[in-house]
């Protein structure tokens, strides 16, 4: 098995899944005053749209500030294409907590609950699709039983995502009048529901 130092930069074919430290974290969680920061650390451009997710850079701050060490929570996606966008974060992808410690544990008691964003601008280019599929497929790799995703059924892209990268749609939740479907991916091969990402 890989060493966890090793374990925190997840390469695909054009992204590098980043786990996201304790200082960049609440470099972020300060919003737009603090790109300066955030992109030096990063190396590279931070879009406007990345501040739009500091009420959950906040959250996982104090999540890792209890065990700095896990690799269970929130990783930058960044770039890598071939192109002057190079090094530029397009979005997170990452975890709710560790094995178990998650809201939707009854879908999977020894599982993950996942979730991503891509920003807008960088959206229609399969980053997504790409980003969950390794993360989900590194998840299984450490005997999880399954990671499950709690999305919105109007949000029609992420059921996409999930769909094509083996996700299946289990059931669905409500909570403060809110539907969500549950989708469960257990490590078996894609359903087939969604067409693959041209």
């Amino acid at each position: 098995m890989p060493s966890p130092d090793a374990d925190r930069l997840l390469r695909t074919d054009r992204l590098d899944l980043v786990c996201l430290d304790l200082d960049l974290l609440a470099e972020s969680a300060r919003g737009r005053e603090a790109r300066a920061e955030v992109e030096a650390r990063w190396g590279g451009e931070v879009a406007d749209d990345w501040f739009d997710d500091v009420a959950h850079f906040v959250i996982f701050c104090d999540r890792l500030a209890s065990d700095p060490t896990t690799l269970w929570l929130m990783r930058g996606i960044r770039w890598r294409g071939d192109d002057d966008r190079a090094g530029a974060v397009v979005g997170h992808v990452g975890f709710h907590g560790g094995p178990g410690v998650h809201d939707l544990s009854a879908w999977t008691p020894v599982g993950v609950e996942m979730g991503w964003t891509v920003l807008p601008q960088w959206r229609g280019r399969g980053i997504a699709t790409e980003a969950v599929g390794a993360l989900a497929a590194w998840a299984l790799d450490r005997a999880v039983t399954g990671v499950v995703a709690g999305i919105d059924p109007a949000n029609v892209a992420s059921r996409r995502v999930a769909g094509r990268v083996g996700f299946e749609r289990v059931g669905e939740v409500e909570e403060d009048g809110q539907t969500e479907d549950i989708w469960l991916h257990t490590g078996t091969e894609p359903a087939g529901t969604e067409p693959p990402h041209q």
